[in-house]
C-alpha cells in the first residue's frame, strides 16, 4: 500500500498471511533518484499492490539489503541505488499490463505533472489556467487529461484534494484548516 505524504490512509483488506511494509520517503530523498516512479501518484486509483509470487523473493532480497545498509549506515549512493531498484520493481508491478498503453502516453505524463503541481502548490490553490500554462497544454486539454485519468475536472480534483488535506489536519489534531486562498 502506498500513499502520498500526509494523506490519511488505512489498509482495508487483511487476509491471513498478509504482510505490509511501511516506507516513508521525503521529497528530498525522492529527488535524489534518477527518475520519477509514476506509481507513487496512484494514477490508476489502486493504492494497494498485490505482489505476484515471483516478485516476492526479489523484493525480500531488496528489503533485506536495504535494512542491512541502513543499520550499518551504509553509503548513501548504495542506499539510493537499492531504493531505486525497489521503486522500479513496484512501479513495474503496479503498471503490469499497462506498460505500453498508459506509461508511454504523453497525456499520462501531463496528468502526473498535474498531480505533482497540485501537491506542491496545495496551500496556494492556483488557477486552472495557470496550471495549464505551467504544463504547456491548453485548459481544454488539461480538462480532458484529468477527466480521463481521475474521472474529475481539474477544479474538482483540487477541491477533493483540499478536502482530504482538511480532514488530515483535523484527524491529526491540527484544527486550523484555513487555506491561503479559496
Amino acid at each position: 500500500m502506498f500513499v502520498l505524504p500526509n494523506q490519511i490512509h488505512w489498509s482495508c483488506r487483511h487476509t491471513p498471511g498478509s504482510r505490509f511494509f511501511n516506507i516513508v520517503f521525503d521529497e528530498n530523498c525522492l529527488a535524489l533518484l534518477p527518475h520519477t516512479h509514476k506509481f507513487l501518484f496512484d494514477p490508476l486509483h489502486n493504492p494497494l499492490i498485490s505482489l505476484p509470487h515471483e516478485a516476492v523473493a526479489r523484493l525480500k532480497s531488496i528489503f533485506s539489503n536495504l535494512s542491512d545498509l541502513l543499520k550499518k549506515q551504509g553509503n548513501t549512493e548504495t542506499v539510493l541505488a537499492y531504493l531505486n531498484v525497489l521503486l522500479t520493481e513496484c512501479n513495474s508491478i503496479y503498471f503490469h499490463g499497462y506498460q505500453h498503453s498508459v506509461v508511454q502516453d504523453h497525456r499520462f505524463d501531463v496528468y502526473i505533472q498535474f498531480q505533482q503541481y497540485v501537491e506542491r502548490e496545495l496551500g496556494r490553490v492556483p488557477e486552472i489556467t495557470l496550471i495549464a500554462e505551467k504544463l504547456a497544454v491548453s485548459v481544454n486539454s488539461l480538462y480532458q487529461i484529468v477527466k480521463q485519468y481521475a474521472g474529475l475536472s481539474p477544479k474538482q480534483f483540487i477541491i477533493n484534494r483540499l478536502m482530504l488535506e482538511a480532514r488530515r489536519k483535523l484527524y491529526n489534531g491540527n484544527h486550523s484548516t484555513k487555506s491561503d486562498r479559496l
